[in-house]
């Protein structure tokens, strides 16, 4: 058989302060799509009640409704894969992260205007779970791609563990109230309640306001210190290396 070559590239190594922004920059990226998850995020626990007691599914066709829109999280393998092959705007993770995202956010903006009923609930889970697994699978190739690129996948793998647990168990209790405060209501009132109205009209401005001012400032701060070995782009990326100009 042919002798393969194999092409050993040494990692590189950050300073103190890089790899504390990085640090940052991926703890805030699994926190926010922690929250954001279909399936075990915040939406998760107000789902199942809702489904429960408004349309008062019983116990197996809860089941039912569990198991067809896990679908998507059972070919999870597959999203993987196109993370492999395929280069949105030839931005690779951060191109997932753009399209993918932008997409999700779509589709909850939309699934808040249409009537509640059991099977645009199922199609809603559904497609948010299929978008939403491009944007994990893009995220989980990049933290591991940086833990590698600079040997410290060690470190980076106990920050993925703090800032991922913090939101699941947020979620639950958060999930838990927004259930009660909406158990006397039926389930039109409860889906269009003016709570989630205000947040549809003004919270999505809102946090685009702040996400861009706040990666403003960490970019501005980037350059002024002249930090070597990292980069951070406003949206979704990580760029490792020298910085070029």
């Amino acid at each position: 058989m042919p002798a393969v070559a194999t092409l050993a590239i040494a990692p590189t190594t950050l300073s103190n302060l890089a790899r504390q922004r990085i640090f940052l920059y991926l703890g805030v990226l699994i926190f926010l799509l922690a929250f954001a998850a279909p399936s075990g995020g915040l939406i998760d626990i107000p789902i199942s009640l809702f489904l429960k007691n408004k349309l008062h599914l019983k116990a197996h066709e809860l089941a039912d409704f569990r198991l067809v829109s896990a679908i998507p999280l059972y070919l999870s393998c597959v999203f993987g894969f196109m993370r492999d092959i395929w280069n949105p705007f030839g931005m690779r993770d951060r191109g997932f992260m753009l399209l993918f995202g932008t997409i999700t956010a779509g589709l909850y903006v939309s699934f808040s205007f249409i009537p509640i009923t059991y099977f645009t609930l199922l199609l809603g889970v559904m497609l948010l779970t299929t978008s939403f697994l491009f944007v994990l699978s893009a995220q989980n190739g990049m933290t591991s791609m940086v833990g590698q690129q600079h040997a410290m996948s060690g470190q980076i793998s106990t920050v993925w563990s703090i800032f991922a647990s913090v939101p699941t168990m947020g979620a639950l209790l958060m999930g838990g109230t927004l259930s009660e405060l909406l158990e006397d209501m039926n389930a039109d009132q409860a889906a269009h309640n003016p709570i989630f109205r205000r947040c549809r009209d003004h919270g999505l401005r809102r946090l685009l306001r702040c996400v861009e001012r706040r990666s403003i400032a960490q970019i501005a701060a980037i350059r002024a210190k002249k930090c070597p070995g990292v980069r951070l782009n406003l949206i979704g990326g990580v760029a490792c290396g020298p910085r070029t100009t």
